[in-house]
């Protein structure tokens, strides 16, 4: 990355697209929204590390989980 992303102010008339990762010790998720151009722009991203029993979750369940977090923080 060259440069720092610009961050847009959400329009909720627009879907919003969710994109979502998991790893072995952390989960994270970004919130977009395509502009009046189509492209697609930052709204927020988090990440936060799993807890101890976490981390023992399957990479479908860390998925998952990513999604369900940042679904009831968005």
């Amino acid at each position: 990355m060259t440069m720092a992303p610009i961050v847009a102010h959400p329009n909720f008339k627009k879907p919003f697209i969710l994109y979502t990762d998991a790893l072995r010790e952390g989960i994270g998720a970004i919130l977009h929204q395509k502009d009046n151009l189509g492209k697609e722009r930052i709204i927020a991203c988090a990440s936060r590390a799993l807890n101890q029993y976490e981390k023992n979750y399957p990479i479908t369940e860390k998925e998952c989980l990513a999604i369900v977090w940042k679904i009831e923080k968005f």
